[in-house]
């Protein structure tokens, strides 16, 4: 399973008014913190079904949550292995929590088979504790990963994104093929990341062997 990546617009979701759950409410450390979520449901992920993730203040999360680095707010280069295994870039850089309306929702919507989670970083500030900044992770039943922004930014801080295969496996997926894709400020764009299906069309012959 690998993934093409795709410019979108427009597919931030507002957070419903009831039904979500703030990790930040769970997290002693609100500027370099992480809190481990129960998916809802299984989400295929370079061919492992990845049942939980572990987010974290500075706009990732892990896959599974077998990453672990708490203090990472320097993009990274992909591929990761270790503290960092199975990072799913979704603003990476120096961001905090402290900040008086910050929230980290979560929640899940639709029905099977087509339900997504989502993670949301809402009113986020930069660790400097200036600016604004509201970005989200969608996890798909089928897959598909989105990468969304909502709004003008008010911080102008080097962010990354990309996604990272867990160990052993090396792959990785970024816009623009970059294994440290970066931008400064303002999103200008929402990113999609799509697994790869291979379908096959004829008919499969068996030979029986006594």
């Amino acid at each position: 399973q690998d993934y093409t990546v795709t410019s979108v617009t427009g597919q931030y979701v507002n957070p419903p008014t009831s039904g979500t759950n703030d990790a930040l409410s769970n997290m002693g450390n609100k500027d370099d913190g992480t809190y481990t979520v129960n998916l809802p449901f299984n989400v295929p992920y370079y061919g492992v079904s990845v049942d939980k993730i572990t987010v974290c203040t500075n706009g990732y999360a892990f896959m599974n949550a077998v990453g672990y680095y708490t203090y990472g707010y320097s993009p990274v280069s992909l591929p990761q292995t270790g503290q960092y295994d199975g990072i799913v870039k979704v603003a990476m850089t120096d961001g905090d929590g402290r900040g008086t309306n910050a929230k980290l929702l979560y929640w899940s919507e639709g029905t099977a088979p087509n339900r997504r989670f989502i993670v949301t970083w809402q009113n986020w500030q930069h660790y400097s504790q200036t600016g604004s900044a509201n970005f989200q992770a969608q996890f798909y039943e089928s897959g598909r990963i989105q990468l969304a922004y909502s709004g003008s930014w008010t911080w102008n801080y080097t962010t990354g994104v990309g996604i990272d295969a867990l160990a052993p496996d090396n792959r990785w997926s970024a816009p623009n093929n970059s294994s440290n894709y970066t931008f400064t400020g303002t999103p200008a764009n929402d990113w999609r990341f799509e697994p790869d299906i291979t379908s096959f069309t004829g008919r499969v012959m068996i030979e029986e062997v006594a």
